[in-house]
């Protein structure tokens, strides 16, 4: 018989598990890692959208350990 996998988990150096992350029209994604610290952001919302610099201050501090890679 034949079986297929249904979903995966695939986990980065630190033991965190790795984001996914493909907008609209999904011609493209991006794979991270929020890096050893285990805090990301989302991309999808940019940091200029957030209210306040601190808020934008603070989402920078938590991406800017993240390893990104974009692909096709």
């Amino acid at each position: 018989p034949k079986y297929m996998l249904m979903s995966m988990t695939i986990h980065d150096g630190w033991g965190h598990e790795l984001y996914y992350y493909s907008a609209p029209p999904y011609q493209s994604y991006r794979i991270w890692s929020a890096g050893p610290n285990g805090i990301t952001f989302p991309p999808w919302i940019t940091l200029e959208s957030l209210p306040s610099e601190k808020d934008r201050e603070m989402a920078t501090l938590w991406i800017e350990d993240d390893i990104v890679r974009f692909d096709h």
